[in-house]
């Protein structure tokens, strides 16, 4: 039988599309300490976080019922205590997009497609 690692962390993962969550879940089986969870909208991620916050928030900036920055927004009025890191998730690297999270105060904005490497060294640092 083969041993597994205890799940160390939580990651909510908040995206609409099926593709990148099927290739977020494959990239995080080379993560096992790692329990990931995913929110297909911003307000299933949003009573996610607020029943049980997880240790990072990897967030696509586009959703179906909200955009990324709302979210943000709404995350942060909700919490009591300071929210969970965020890492924006996204294609659009347009400089007035990447400005408009910088004042929002997220962690960090990795680009579509992923650089894996960087990815896991993002996931890495916070889990």
């Amino acid at each position: 039988m083969k041993a597994t690692a205890p799940v160390t962390s939580r990651l909510l993962y908040v995206e609409d599309n099926a593709t990148n969550v099927k290739l977020m879940a494959r990239l995080m089986k080379h993560r096992p300490a790692i329990e990931l969870v995913i929110a297909n909208t911003g307000a299933q991620g949003l009573a996610i976080v607020l029943a049980t916050p997880p240790r990072l928030i990897l967030l696509d900036a586009t959703l179906p019922d909200m955009s990324g920055e709302e979210f943000v927004c709404q995350l942060r009025k909700g919490m009591l205590d300071a929210p969970p890191p965020i890492v924006v998730l996204s294609a659009d690297a347009l400089p007035h997009r990447l400005a408009a999270f910088t004042l929002l105060n997220i962690e960090e904005f990795v680009t579509k497609p992923y650089d894996v490497q960087h990815l896991y060294e993002v996931v890495d640092s916070y889990c």
